[in-house]
């Protein structure tokens, strides 16, 4: 891990730009601090920026300074696009890695000394080599003088160690015969080993593409809190980042997107506060090339599609593709999206296991196609829910915990007492909070509920608390027993909180303006339809729907599921009118691997209901009886899953045991205690679902 600082001057053009430089190969990325734009785009127009380039995803974010807006692209698609890129060479379309920390001035074979010159008034030994390989448009073959200007006193060969020095040039020249040009770059503050993170990229995700969590420590007895932070606060955050990252061992996931740690002290507690982001949208993994594609001979699998980004989340997901082509070692690297010649209107995608950075693969020319790319070797396909869960789990089964030695040998183990939500800008505190904000959708900004409007419809029932946080406003709404709450405003000012059962479904449905008021600082959420369900891109669903309608969003397809008595999921296909017919349906799937019902659709996704919200749960909880069967290393999702779908009885109840990760099933349920022995008893380490 590195910095530094750099100019870049240009005396032909009268230009000099000046850049920070940030370096990590543990996280795999490199951030660039620009003082102004550089990218031509309506979010970035003004103001400093940072670009980061993720060398897992492949995945570039360059954020506004000023507003915080980002722009997410595949790397490589943008000048800014410098030093950190090392291309395996064939081309535009080529793979890209991380340069290699001790490649980033790495003098090669062709380099020869040219003496002794001044630069920055310091005197300088000069390397020199004239190259062909650097890239210029995209382009090799132009002729190119490099001098490396390294400060005398450092820069020498050290006989006794055979080995180089490693040492920073204080001054690169780069002269370019055609057009004739010549940079310099002079670089300053060379720090080696930094620890500050300076890689977040969590300010462009938000809702539940980021999970924001809290963990509670006990600080070590005789610390007084001063002491503890001036001492254990940078230790105890790196131990903390490198003990989540093996909470997430076995999940493909950049390490990016786990949110910088920051640590508060409370008593004798500390609470450190990090999170999860999301993934960038699969198409923004691959590099598109225009009216191209590989081989058509090379095609490993093809089928229809109706967009290029649904053929981009079927590559990029494993399990998806593996699912789609019927190949559980097929893995997708690259795609052509291609009209299909047999339709008049249709497209297919064809799918490789290989890319042009291949030997002997090339593009052709193809009119209206288009070539997608893996930009990396890596795959960043774990969902946020994966990740906090996997972290979750860590420490609700004891195994999440990190030793930091002192310098007299006394060792502090440290091991979180609880972990707990947060939303999104809450301070870090020990009240916490819950993913209860989590299933709604934000509506409108400035906005209330007009309350002459509910005066006048009796049907709306409304209820208000002061002093709540936006968290706990979503939670009195969930949990409302005298009616079904559809929607809340909250005021970030008053802290004031309003729940009704006023029914405001999506931004796409026409909203009775009489129902809302404009008030500045109140925001208003109505439930997210679609968070009690799981998509599956591609699938439907043979079974024979009971209802058909017409809508225009996933989301008025799920409130249509929701409001039906045995809707239990529904099939939604795309429509030429950019509409979708909604199909629903009294059954359920959770394994489309096996289930036979299930079928591909290029223009369909399946959503299910999730199983677990077909139980109860009651904490520490468990049934003596003896179980019907037990299924060792499952989430609770799976328990629920298998509970649903088991056919050799009817399984109506499960116990899940948190350390083991082991689920019990019965066919026995809490409402028979009435009348059965169930020998229920407490257990803290247990979860009884009904």
């Amino acid at each position: 891990t590195f910095s530094f600082s750099e100019d870049i001057i240009s005396q032909q053009f009268n230009y000099e730009k000046s850049t920070n430089v940030h370096y990590s190969k543990p996280l795999k990325a490199v951030r660039y601090d620009f003082e102004a734009n550089k990218i031509t785009n309506p979010l970035l127009t003004e103001g400093p920026y940072k670009a980061i380039h993720d060398f897992t995803s492949g995945v570039g974010f360059a954020i506004n300074e000023d507003n915080k807006n980002c722009l997410l692209y595949p790397i490589g698609t943008f000048s800014i696009a410098r030093s950190d890129i090392f291309p395996v060479q064939t081309g535009n379309e080529a793979l890209i890695q991380l340069t290699e920390p001790n490649q980033f001035f790495y003098l090669d074979d062709t380099y020869f000394y040219a003496g002794q010159r001044y630069e920055r008034d310091i005197l300088c030994d000069v390397f020199v080599s004239k190259r062909t390989d650097i890239p210029i448009l995209n382009k090799t073959g132009t002729p190119v003088l490099v001098e490396f200007y390294f400060q005398n006193s450092i820069a020498n060969y050290d006989q006794g160690l055979d080995k180089l020095e490693e040492v920073v040039p204080i001054s690169v020249h780069v002269t370019i015969e055609n057009p004739n040009l010549k940079l310099i770059n002079h670089i300053y503050n060379f720090d080696s080993g930094s620890y500050n993170r300076r890689f977040d990229i969590s300010e462009c995700f938000y809702g539940k593409d980021k999970a924001l969590f809290n963990m509670k420590f006990k600080i070590p007895e005789g610390l007084d809190r001063n002491e503890f932070m001036n001492r254990f606060e940078r230790p105890v955050l790196e131990q903390f980042e490198e003990t989540i990252k093996k909470s997430l061992k076995g999940l493909e996931y950049s390490p990016l997107r786990i949110v910088s740690p920051r640590i508060k002290v409370e008593n004798s507690n500390f609470i450190i506060s990090s999170g999860v982001t999301g993934t960038a949208e699969s198409i923004l993994h691959f590099r598109k090339v225009n009216d191209s594609r590989i081989d058509q001979s090379k095609v490993r699998y093809k089928v229809q599609a109706d967009s290029s980004k649904k053929c981009a989340n079927a590559c990029l997901k494993k399990t998806e593709i593996q699912t789609l082509t019927g190949d559980p070692d097929f893995i997708c690297r690259s795609f052509d999206y291609c009209p299909d010649s047999s339709s008049s209107n249709g497209y297919f995608c064809s799918f490789y296991d290989l890319t042009v950075s291949d030997p002997g693969i090339t593009l052709e020319s193809a009119p209206a196609c288009e070539h997608y790319s893996k930009s990396t070797k890596d795959f960043d396909i774990a969902t946020v829910d994966q990740l906090y869960g996997s972290v979750k789990e860590a420490v609700l089964r004891k195994e999440f915990k990190f030793d930091i030695e002192t310098k007299q040998k006394k060792i502090y183990t440290f091991e979180p007492e609880d972990i707990f939500d947060q939303t999104e800008g809450q301070n870090t505190g020990t009240t916490g909070s819950t993913s209860y904000f989590g299933r709604f959708d934000l509506l409108f900004r400035d906005t209330d509920f007009q309350q002459s409007y509910f005066s006048s419809n009796p049907s709306i029932i409304s209820r208000k608390k002061s002093m709540v946080s936006v968290d706990e406003c979503a939670r009195l709404c969930i949990f409302e027993p005298t009616f079904n709450c559809e929607s809340f405003t909250f005021n970030d000012q008053t802290k004031e909180c309003k729940w009704a059962n006023l029914l405001l479904l999506t931004q796409n449905i026409t909203v009775s303006l009489s129902s809302i008021e404009a008030v500045n600082g109140s925001s208003l959420f109505i439930r997210d339809p679609l968070y009690d369900y799981i998509e599956f891109p591609f699938k439907v669903t043979a079974l024979v729907d009971y209802s058909l309608s017409n809508v225009i969003s996933p989301s008025e397809c799920a409130f249509k599921c929701n409001t039906e008595k045995n809707c239990r999921s529904f099939n939604l296909c795309k429509k030429d009118d950019e509409t979708y017919r909604c199909l629903l349906s009294d059954s359920n799937v959770h394994n489309t691997e096996k289930d036979p019902n299930v079928v591909y659709s290029a223009i369909c996704s399946h959503y299910s209901i999730r199983a677990i919200n077909n139980f109860e749960e009651v904490v520490q909880t468990q049934l003596s009886i003896k179980p019907q069967s037990n299924i060792l290393n499952q989430s609770i999702e799976g328990c629920a899953e298998i509970c649903s779908f088991q056919d050799g009885y009817l399984c109506r109840s499960f116990d899940y045991d948190i350390e083991k990760k082991e689920c019990y099933l019965y066919r026995e349920n809490l409402v028979d205690k009435n009348f059965l022995d169930l020998g229920i008893k407490s257990n803290k380490n247990v979860n009884h679902y009904s």
